[in-house]
């Protein structure tokens, strides 16, 4: 079955004759009709099978599965919210600042974080969803299946649904194309800022101004390497201090939050979105509100005179 439209609202509109728990994935067949979309969203111009990744945000569903969203509860009385901001002092001097104000209380919807697969079917090379399953009355399902059918269709403007007949399993080494790994060596502000500047230059002055020094503060106590994110980790920087076995998640979005891991890049840079940010798994999570340096410089400083 094949859709062709901007979006859908009902899953049971299209899959009421699937049996129920019916599997099969959402595809697209016609690669080569949108091989400019699909290095958009980070594919190689090879389209390897294996090749797997979150696509790159175009547009409100795309950026809702990378990003997920936060819902402002009009209902409820504003409360008082802190945004990081930069000032100039009287002598040129930039520094860090807390703005205060107010906003609605916010409840953060996670990002469904829905990868793409390069796959072959029928000898023939497609980009397929996870498979999923078809139960008319599971509401919490039929949402996940609208909402990568949509996925498709805000990418592609289309899309097929292949059913159980078609899942074929194939061996293929899976590689996650969300990271470049760049060369181990010293990675000080005056090298890396080169190498960050494209993460930062579609930001205005000041959001640039400001996660710039993030990024030279972290920079500053020399890590061993960088892992930039791509794909729908577009934005993303990993710092690593190797000999420490401390990996730093730092991003360009302001008003969020350092993640600090544990484990070694490999096994980082093969993690989903929703996994790396699961709040079990990082050692620490360093919000960018007052004290923020201090206590990157004092994690940083401990574990390098502890080594």
């Amino acid at each position: 079955m094949r859709l062709k439209q901007t979006r859908i609202h009902d899953v049971n509109i299209f899959l009421h004759a699937l049996p129920d728990g019916s599997k099969f994935q959402i595809s697209l067949t016609d690669v080569e009709l949108h091989h400019k979309v699909l290095s958009a969203i980070g594919f190689s111009s090879q389209l390897n099978p294996g090749e797997r990744l979150l696509p790159r945000p175009r547009g409100p569903v795309s950026l809702f599965n990378s990003e997920g969203r936060q819902d402002p509860q009009k209902d409820q009385k504003m409360i008082r919210c802190y945004r990081d901001g930069m000032i100039k002092d009287w002598h040129g001097r930039w520094h860090h600042v807390e703005i205060p104000y107010k906003r609605y209380p916010r409840i953060t919807v996670p990002a469904p974080g829905e990868e793409l697969t390069v796959d072959v079917k029928d000898g023939k090379t497609v980009v397929v969803s996870r498979t999923l399953e078809y139960r008319p009355n599971d509401a919490r399902q039929n949402e996940a299946i609208k909402h990568t059918i949509n996925l498709f269709l805000e990418l592609f403007g289309e899309c097929d649904i292949l059913s159980d007949k078609l899942l074929q399993i194939h061996k293929f080494k899976i590689e996650r194309r969300n990271w470049r790994v760049l060369p181990t060596g010293e990675y000080p502000w005056e090298r890396a800022k080169d190498i960050l500047k494209d993460i930062t230059k579609s930001l205005s002055n000041a959001q640039r101004r400001l996660v710039d020094y993030r990024f030279k503060h972290i920079s500053g106590f020399n890590p061993s390497k960088l892992i930039i994110g791509e794909a729908g980790f577009d934005g993303y920087v990993i710092f690593c201090f190797e000999n420490l076995n401390l990996y730093l998640l730092e991003s360009r979005f302001t008003d969020n939050a350092t993640y600090i891991f544990g484990e070694d890049w490999e096994s980082l840079c093969q993690l989903t979105k929703a996994e790396i940010l699961d709040e079990h798994l990082q050692k620490y999570r360093l919000v960018h509100r007052g004290g923020w340096p201090q206590k990157i410089a004092g994690l940083l400083n401990l574990r390098q005179k502890a080594a």
